[in-house]
């Protein structure tokens, strides 16, 4: 008798997606409340970005057929505005009656309550909860702007609400702005781009030699030597900030002894014809140099146990092929290892870009002239001791974020891929 097999197939209930499905539509908001936060501010006005509201506005007014931009608003005094209210509560609960705009105050109870103090039937005054029905007359305001006809006079007008008129006006000038006052912004980026690159493609080269070493080539202690490898992954970051620093900071003086030179301790220019500006380039090494910002950075642990996990999932009947046809090993790692190893290698060199392009620590402690410092630490410059350009600041982060969007969405399929190495058996 032929046995039939029977495959079950899990299906989760309606109750258990929609449950699923509002916890990740929650978590994903709240990860991308604070990113659309920093774009509506950076489009704000020094004034507007201290309040909360997520459209950037301006109000305009209109005089002699032509909109002009508010700069401040202000209440007439003695030309209030008038409402129609309900009485909610008390001895005058449901009873309509008119009051002035001054009158009316915001209710401790909820934010669309609202209270107003009236007499009740003894004559006393009580504060009543109201529920505002009408706006009977406008509430009159002083506004104040610039005519650019008659060299930006200042000029005052006295126009009721409604003649106020409020647009969508994003600021885009703030982005200017950002990188005028920073000064540095432009040498800043170009710094952060070439730090970047150069400690991606350095991790990416160190990191494949040493996972194919560890992956592939059998000698004495191998084993033993990648386990210590692994174990300075638990050694936290800011143990050897120190001895790193001061041995940065010893490697020009040694070298200047032994070499009998002052080479390493000189500070670089560069110019490209006579007549153009000199750039300052750091040092040749030590502290304030491009060497301190990249080297330190072009070794991790992590990224060789990664790609070693890889190289070691690859078949080896590739690499005994490529012997037979007269393959030397960093002709099989050129030529076979690296050419299967794509996702692996996306994975490393995307984690390792935004890595070092949001590095902070580092580069605020090796550097010391604002030309070579990096797009966190120029950050700074917009922190003031008493205040704060939160526009500018938005306005520079979402210039500074925009390489590691672009970069993660261009490789976000090897990406993926990458992070799930070990997840099927092939």
């Amino acid at each position: 008798m032929a046995q039939h097999s029977v495959t079950t197939v899990n299906r989760v209930s309606p109750v258990r997606r929609i449950i699923i499905y509002f916890f990740l539509t929650t978590v994903g908001a709240m990860m991308a409340i604070p990113f659309c936060w920093m774009i509506v501010t950076s489009l704000k006005t020094r004034d507007q970005a201290f309040r909360p509201t997520w459209v950037p506005r301006k109000n305009y007014v209109s005089y002699h057929n032509e909109l002009f931009e508010v700069g401040k608003i202000n209440p007439v005094t003695g030309k209030p505005g008038l409402y129609r209210v309900k009485i909610l509560h008390g001895s005058r609960q449901g009873e309509i009656v008119d009051v002035s705009t001054n009158e009316i105050t915001q209710s401790p109870i909820s934010d669309k309550m609202y209270s107003v103090e009236l007499e009740n039937q003894l004559g006393k005054k009580s504060v009543y909860d109201v529920h505002l029905l009408e706006k009977i007359e406008p509430m009159t305001y002083r506004v104040e702007f610039t005519d650019p006809d008659y060299n930006d006079r200042a000029m005052q007008l006295e126009v009721v609400e409604s003649d106020i008129e409020s647009k969508f006006s994003p600021e885009w000038g703030n982005f200017k702005r950002a990188i005028k006052v920073s000064g540095v912004f432009v040498r800043s980026y170009v710094n952060t781009v070439v730090v970047a690159v150069l400690i991606t493609l350095g991790q990416v080269f160190t990191c494949s030699l040493a996972a194919y070493a560890f992956a592939r080539l059998n000698f004495r202690g191998r084993d033993g030597l990648f386990m210590g490898y692994l174990a300075t992954m638990m050694i936290p970051a800011a143990v050897t900030l120190v001895p790193v620093f001061i041995v940065l900071k010893a490697m020009p003086d040694i070298l200047n002894m032994i070499f009998h030179t002052r080479l390493f301790s000189s500070s670089l220019w560069i110019q490209f014809s006579s007549s153009a500006a000199r750039f300052y380039a750091g040092k040749p090494l030590g502290l304030d140099s491009y060497f301190a910002l990249i080297v330190p950075g072009c070794f991790s642990a992590y990224g060789t146990f990664l790609l070693r996990q890889f190289f070691m999932s690859l078949p080896v009947d590739l690499e005994d092929a490529a012997k037979i046809d007269g393959c030397s090993l960093f002709r099989i790692y050129t030529n076979v290892i690296l050419p299967l190893s794509k996702p692996a290698l996306a994975t490393l060199s995307i984690m390792t870009f935004m890595s070092a392009w949001r590095s902070f620590l580092w580069p605020l402690v090796v550097t010391s002239t604002p030309t070579m410092q990096t797009l966190p630490v120029m950050l700074q410059s917009f922190m003031g001791v008493t205040s704060s350009q939160w526009e500018l600041l938005m306005a520079c982060n979402l210039m500074v974020m925009a390489p590691l969007i672009a970069v993660f969405l261009f490789g976000q399929r090897f990406f993926i891929e990458g992070i799930q190495l070990g997840a099927v058996k092939g």
